[in-house]
């Protein structure tokens, strides 16, 4: 599911090498799935002990922010455990989401639950929003 996360950017312009966050664990796996899919550019950040997705993405926007060039940046924030079937749709719904953060907005992204479940985030969704 890694090695697909970062497949299924493919074929969108203007994106950074990926900034990858996990626990210290897992680098050697991270690294050799990179190179199987032939990703020579990347940075990973280790965790050195899991604490989440917040630390996790803030840790990637220190190391982004690190250059002075990078004051503007846009995140895309993906999690490894997603299945995406529809890429296309995927792709038009980042290049959204990128229209709505050069204006100041967050953007999430998430399907419409069919039911409510404490486990998970619940998104109450607006018509085609």
């Amino acid at each position: 599911m890694f090695q697909e996360t970062i497949l299924r950017l493919d074929g969108i312009e203007n994106l950074s090498a990926p900034i990858i966050v996990c626990n210290s664990d897992h680098r050697f796996i991270v690294a050799e799935q990179l190179q199987q899919i032939k990703v020579s550019q990347s940075t990973i950040l280790l965790e050195p002990v899991s604490r989440n997705t917040a630390p996790a993405i803030a840790a990637a926007a220190i190391h982004v922010m690190k250059d002075k060039e990078n004051i503007d940046a846009i995140l895309l924030i993906l999690s490894a455990d997603h299945v995406i079937q529809d890429i296309k749709a995927f792709h038009d719904a980042i290049n959204i989401a990128q229209i709505q953060a050069e204006t100041g907005k967050l953007a999430t992204f998430g399907i419409v639950p069919t039911h409510s479940n404490t486990e998970y985030g619940y998104i109450q969704a607006e018509t085609d929003n």
